[in-house]
């Protein structure tokens, strides 16, 4: 076998830790990290420079802690954006809430005012009011016209009654007496009582003509009556006499139409009272309750409620909304401000970091440093 000297073991001595690294307490992590470093480096082979390679590795971490900050520092920018546009959006978010919350707060006090109506209730019922109280005016404009017929036609058909009862009275008393020229005293009568009877069915035709003509000076032949003749003979008296009594009858007759008449004016009369009273009292019974309605106005006071609540509501929502919005606007302000003072001094630490490993490259490249480790 061939056999071979061993290689002799070198022991390698790490350069001394900078005098303001060993004052402090604890090694930071860069510090920590060169420590390892040194360490790798004194494996290396006896060969390869060591300082070389450990200047080279701080140039790195020099590198990496400046592409980290810029690296933070640009999702720092983006933080502080985010908080800016929260603080803005939050902000408009809490004065539109605010003004809303005052828009409904004087649009509740409008509607207990009653200064706002919702429904079209009031001017509805009134309008009803008004055509109610024009009905009821037409009722007694109407009943007033109908009562006056009713007086008129009283007056008249009582008056006939009166003139031709007594008419009838002076026939009797001239048949019963056998007296002339009784016809002469009730013409007007006659006359009266056709005038007032005239549309009425009470008489035919005929006997319509007949009475005209007696009226009229006339024999129902046409020709004048004579008193001369008429006192001449007894069987002219008696003929005359005769005729008296159809007369009378006629007459009894239209007085019996008259009569009759004269009830049903009253029983009409009686009718259409009461029909009046009974719509008027409908009408005004109408008229109460339209008023009352409107008085009351439930309708619109049912409105007036929901439109209330609804808007209590939605001011207890903006209410809570707003102090929802302040406290997240409050604790973003604060969150960023944290996150400014933790990055400022992250990045004051990063700088310090960086100063320190440039000193040590600085050392490690210094003349004793290359000294002290060739004597090693």
């Amino acid at each position: 076998r061939s056999w071979r000297w061993p290689e002799p073991q070198r022991s390698v001595q790490l350069p001394p830790a900078p005098p303001e690294i060993t004052k402090t307490r604890s090694i930071p992590p860069t510090m920590r990290g060169l420590a390892i470093v040194g360490f790798s480096a004194a494996a290396m082979r006896l060969n390869t420079n060591p300082i070389t390679r450990v200047t080279k590795l701080l140039e790195n971490l020099a590198k990496k802690l400046e592409v980290d900050g810029k690296e933070e520092e640009k999702a720092y920018n983006k933080y502080q954006c985010w908080c800016r546009k929260v603080a803005e959006e939050k902000a408009a978010a809490i004065e539109d809430a605010n003004s809303k919350i005052t828009d409904n707060e004087n649009y509740i006090k409008e509607l207990d005012s009653g200064r706002v109506e919702l429904t079209d209730e009031r001017n509805q019922l009134q309008a009803q009011i008004d055509d109610i109280k024009e009905q009821i005016m037409d009722l007694d404009n109407t009943r007033a016209k109908e009562h006056k017929t009713y007086e008129d036609n009283k007056e008249e058909t009582t008056k006939a009654v009166s003139a031709l009862q007594r008419a009838i009275a002076k026939l009797d008393d001239a048949i019963k007496d056998h007296k002339t020229g009784s016809l002469a005293h009730i013409r007007s009568t006659i006359a009266f009582a056709l005038a007032v009877s005239e549309g009425k069915d009470g008489l035919q035709d005929q006997e319509r003509r007949y009475l005209e003509q007696i009226a009229q000076h006339q024999n129902p032949d046409g020709s004048d009556y004579d008193n001369k003749k008429l006192n001449k003979k007894a069987t002219f008296k008696e003929h005359y006499q005769a005729r008296s009594q159809k007369i009378r009858k006629l007459l009894a007759a239209m007085e019996q139409e008259f009569t009759v008449s004269l009830a049903e004016l009253e029983e009409n009369e009686t009718k259409a009272t009461t029909d009046y009273n009974g719509l008027k009292g409908s009408k005004q019974t109408e008229l109460t309750a339209a008023v009352d309605a409107k008085n009351s106005q439930d309708e619109e006071k049912g409105a007036r409620a929901v439109s209330r609540q609804d808007a209590q509501d939605l001011v207890d929502s903006l209410t809570t909304q707003v102090t929802d919005d302040e406290k997240f606007k409050s604790d973003t302000a604060t969150a960023c401000a944290t996150k400014k003072t933790e990055f400022g001094t992250r990045q004051e630490l990063r700088m310090g970091e960086i100063s320190s490993i440039n000193e040590a490259i600085s050392i490690l490249r210094s003349d004793d440093a290359r000294d002290t480790f060739k004597k090693s």
